[in-house]
């Protein structure tokens, strides 16, 4: 108690009545805090309204400074000292709500299984059109009277925020996938979790949806079921409930094959790029290939993470902005999350969908399009400058120095960042050209060219002066 009777008698020999009146206040606050209970809070806020109550009373301030700075030391060893908050579920097991006020999701525990309701609808080319009930943890019980096949490979379609599996873009792919191979495909059903009310609350939602898909792999795995074979594809906040899933499988020992990300989501997930066990990456699977149609390279600007987080990240027409699509970026992020989203909105979201989708279709032809993605080691920038554009792709290139984005992806050599330009509407896969001819900044074909390619039709991306243009025919 020495050093508060020396503050006490110097605010009263050389302060005026403003500046005791203050000391006053601060010996009363230091002496309250030192009463306070272990558990308590003292209110940073409040005490600093109080020291700013005179502007004149520099000395107050100043030591003010020092004493809010102790006083936060003192919160964050109280705060290490309380136990995290937890709620636990059976089966699926334990979540936390983080010590500090910056929680990733906002303080919120996912809600019980119970709640979320989750369904693991079974499609194979037996029962095509009426899907099997597939539980976890049941003793594998589900999956042995299923028309399940170890042989075969799996694949998972997780969607995202207010989706469904009974979505029309989930059943053409699991259309798509039994036309073309003989697989176990299994829509990941997670309307009550995915409906919110809140964004926030969905996406803390994804820690369950991840554990029990986990879950259900080991059980494929421990009834026969080789874990390479294994393709998880999930949309958005599908795309983070499938590195969960994945986490989950390699608690086991185990690796799952390939995650396929489209467009994850990046709300309440960017901020946590460095945090691993939080958003997919590439440490989920053997093979991790991101499609990213709506980046938003801040909070406020799209639906979608902009930075690379796979083995190989495919970024069609630069990753930002797709063309035919409005530019809404000032309405993405109260949109999604108040669940308000319109087509016009969630238009460059949904597209890495599309793409997916077409790559699906075109592999079944044996002529079909591909999407060729390259390098571009001055990333955005270079590409719209048209600085890195390759004379020509082939498919599987033995250099790696070509992709190919879409279902077919893992076929390549090519890892790291790849652009690629598409058309404005469906069929949006083409042949790339580029042009340097320009008329006030838009590019013009040559009528050579033009003759030669007679009846094509083109898209022409980045309208902007003294630029390349890159063509889609």
């Amino acid at each position: 108690m020495l050093p508060l009777l020396h503050l006490r008698q110097s605010c009263a020999l050389f302060l005026s009545s403003w500046y005791r009146l203050s000391c006053v206040c601060i010996f009363l606050l230091l002496f309250q805090s030192q009463k306070c209970s272990a558990d308590r809070i003292f209110d940073l806020e409040n005490f600093q309204m109080l020291s700013n109550y005179d502007k004149r009373a520099v000395i107050v301030n100043k030591m003010g400074a020092a004493i809010r700075d102790s006083i936060h030391r003192r919160n964050e060893r109280i705060q290490s000292r309380r136990p995290r908050k937890e709620i636990c579920y059976d089966k699926v097991g334990c979540f936390s709500i983080p010590r500090r006020s910056v929680a990733p999701f906002g303080k919120k525990t996912p809600q019980s299984p119970e709640d979320i309701d989750t369904k693991f609808w079974l499609l194979t080319r037996e029962n095509p059109t009426e899907p099997q009930f597939l539980k976890y943890s049941d003793d594998k019980i589900s999956i042995k009277s299923s028309h399940f096949n170890v042989s075969r490979p799996t694949k998972f379609i997780a969607h995202g925020f207010k989706g469904s599996g009974k979505d029309r873009g989930a059943w053409n792919i699991v259309e798509a996938l039994l036309e073309i191979e003989d697989v176990n495909v299994i829509l990941v059903d997670w309307e009550k979790g995915a409906a919110g009310p809140s964004y926030a609350l969905a996406a803390t939602n994804t820690q369950i949806i991840g554990r029990q898909l986990a879950l259900l792999i080991l059980d494929m795995v421990s009834f026969g079921a080789d874990p390479q074979d294994i393709h998880i594809v999930g949309f958005s906040l599908g795309a983070h409930v499938a590195g969960y899933a994945g986490r989950g499988v390699q608690n086991k020992g185990f690796k799952i094959g390939r995650i396929t990300g489209l467009d994850p989501a990046s709300p309440l997930f960017r901020q946590l790029l460095a945090t691993s066990l939080v958003s997919l990456n590439s440490g989920d699977a053997h093979y991790v290939d991101v499609i990213h149609s709506d980046g938003a390279r801040h909070w406020s600007e799209g639906l979608g993470l902009f930075e690379a987080i796979g083995h190989s990240d495919y970024f069609p027409n630069g990753g930002l902005d797709q063309p035919g699509c409005e530019h809404k970026k000032n309405a993405v992020l109260v949109s999604h999350l108040e669940g308000t989203m319109n087509s016009s909105v969630v238009c460059n979201h949904i597209r890495a969908w599309k793409l997916f989708y077409e790559s699906l279709k075109m592999s079944k032809q044996e002529d079909g399009c591909k999407f060729f993605a390259f390098h571009c080691p001055g990333g955005l920038k270079s590409f719209k400058l048209g600085t890195c554009f390759p004379q020509r792709c082939v498919e599987n290139s033995p250099d790696g120095s070509c992709g190919m984005m879409g279902y077919g992806s893992e076929e390549s050599k090519a890892r790291g960042a790849l652009y690629l330009v598409t058309r404005d509407t469906a069929p949006y896969c083409g042949n790339l050209s580029i042009s340097d001819l320009r008329v006030d900044g838009l590019a013009v074909i040559s009528s050579a060219y033009a003759e030669a390619n007679e009846g094509a039709r083109y898209a022409v991306l980045w309208k902007e002066k003294g630029k390349k243009q890159f063509l889609v025919k």
